[in-house]
């Protein structure tokens, strides 16, 4: 999983560095509604997928805990946390469920990088907000989102860092408030749909790795009720039906709400060529814009009720 993560972090910085193709464009009297619709979208799946992430690292640790008290040879030594010279704490070598929980904080840094890219369109796209203060305060998120999501999955940072719109921005402000542009922005927006596409991928790639875990760790709960009802008295096979029936009902939500992410980052890179659509001077209807920000809303619904089975300190 640490791969995938690292190659969406790439992308995520050649997503960025396209941004500065966005800002020396403009555009005048585009519709802002399309883009306060992608950007939603994209800040609720953000939260969607963090959710889910959550969840598959509380039940990898409910899976690490059964399979180390039924080791005879483990001891709760092995559980000690290392202090570092850097004085952080850790256990060696770390469980899965930890590196699951590193790799959430990772993809959450990465996810907040895009949320604040269509954020970045829509502050292009409406003239109201178009303001040197503005963007001086998205590009300096852009590049901290951007530097704490390579922080996070231990990629290499340049000698010179992660400062990727900083030093351009004044100039690509005063360029864009001169010349608005829109045929600029559109094509900055078609030039940036491939690294949408592999951002996309990646995470599709992820959600499949995360429906495998949780597999693994729903059969292996399954299993230990399985069979402890089978020598169990009347009552207790009542306690244990209820328990079998709760359990497959977290299952089934958690692979809804894997089928519906799945489901918007496949939609996300046609969305994003709608937004190219959507500046068109003749006013077009943009499916994939519509089916996006439905996807979206019902993750939202799912996302509530797969909440309700996380520890408060998971959320």
């Amino acid at each position: 999983m640490k791969t995938i993560h690292q190659h969406c972090c790439k992308l995520s910085l050649w997503l960025v560095l396209c941004c500065t193709m966005i800002i020396v464009s403009g555009c005048s009297s585009i519709k802002t509604e399309p883009f306060q619709e992608f950007s939603s979208s994209m800040q609720r799946s953000s939260t969607a997928i963090d959710m889910l992430l959550a969840f598959n690292s509380h039940w990898a640790q409910e899976y690490f805990i059964h399979e180390f008290v039924q080791n005879d040879n483990a001891r709760l030594s092995e559980l000690k946390l290392k202090t570092t010279r850097n004085l952080t704490c850790t256990i060696t070598p770390p469980p899965l469920f930890i590196t699951l929980q590193q790799n959430r904080e990772a993809i959450y840094e990465l996810n907040k990088t895009l949320v604040v890219y269509t954020t970045l369109l829509l502050t292009l796209a409406d003239k109201s907000l178009v303001n040197q203060t503005a963007f001086d305060k998205l590009a300096k998120n852009l590049n901290k989102n951007a530097a704490e999501a390579v922080n996070a999955l231990a990629v290499p940072v340049p000698a010179q860092g992660v400062q990727l719109l900083s030093k351009a921005s004044s100039e690509a402000m005063q360029l864009y408030l001169k010349h608005q542009q829109r045929s600029v922005l559109q094509t900055a927006i078609k030039q940036n749909q491939p690294n949408l596409e592999k951002y996309a991928t990646s995470l599709i790639l992820l959600l499949d790795i995360v429906g495998s875990q949780l597999k693994v760790y729903y059969s292996s709960q399954a299993g230990r009720l399985i069979r402890q009802w089978r020598s169990a008295d009347h009552k207790t096979k009542i306690r244990l039906t209820k328990k079998m029936l709760e359990l497959n009902q977290r299952y089934i939500i958690v692979l809804k709400n894997i089928r519906e992410l799945n489901n918007f980052y496949t939609l996300l890179p046609q969305a994003n060529r709608a937004m190219i659509q959507s500046m068109d001077s003749t006013p077009t209807v943009l499916p994939a814009l519509i089916k996006l920000k439905n996807s979206a809303s019902r993750l939202v619904k799912l996302q509530k009720s797969l909440k309700k089975y996380l520890p408060v300190k998971n959320r």
